[in-house]
């Protein structure tokens, strides 16, 4: 999914025949469509966000293909911009390190697993919206994760005299 001459095909999405043409009175690559801009290292934001996450969670996965079915899906999104702002709270990190070595599952238990939080639930619903976990509904899910709560917090002698009913 290269978008500007600095991506590794130098393709632009479309394109049939070599890379975008450069500028004659600069070596720095040009935007690959008039709507991307230069975001880092003759770069465009989608560019530099797949290389920031192959580097972060792909190089050195438990399951290569999987982290890298992450990547295309956060690289797909109508603003990178948006991904490289929010891959870099700390919190996001350690979550896609997490699921990049296998420390965290990729799966709604997994995901339960490692906390709560809106990078969860955005991460989460993006993997849902994109076939990558089954949907499931969120607001029984956190009933669920009550209850349990709840229900743990009862003493055993109570639900040893309570069984006695």
């Amino acid at each position: 999914m290269a978008c500007c001459p600095a991506a590794p095909t130098g393709k632009i999405p479309g394109q049939s025949a070599g890379p975008a043409p450069r500028s004659p009175t600069t070596t720095d690559a040009k935007p690959a469509t008039p709507k991307a801009q230069i975001y880092r290292h003759a770069q465009c934001a989608r560019c530099a966000l797949r290389k920031d996450l192959a580097a972060l969670i792909v190089d050195s996965a438990a399951d290569p293909l999987a982290m890298g079915t992450i990547v295309d899906i956060l690289c797909g999104a109508d603003r990178p911009e948006s991904i490289l702002t929010w891959k870099r709270h700390p919190k996001v990190q350690a979550l896609l390190t997490g699921l990049s070595s296998g420390d965290v599952e990729l799966s709604h238990e997994g995901l339960d697993k490692a906390g709560h939080g809106q990078h969860i639930s955005h991460l989460r619903s993006l993997l849902e919206h994109h076939g990558v976990l089954v949907p499931r509904d969120a607001h029984l899910a956190l009933l669920e994760t009550w209850l349990a709560f709840k229900l743990d917090a009862i003493p055993v002698s109570v639900v040893r005299a309570l069984s006695g009913w």
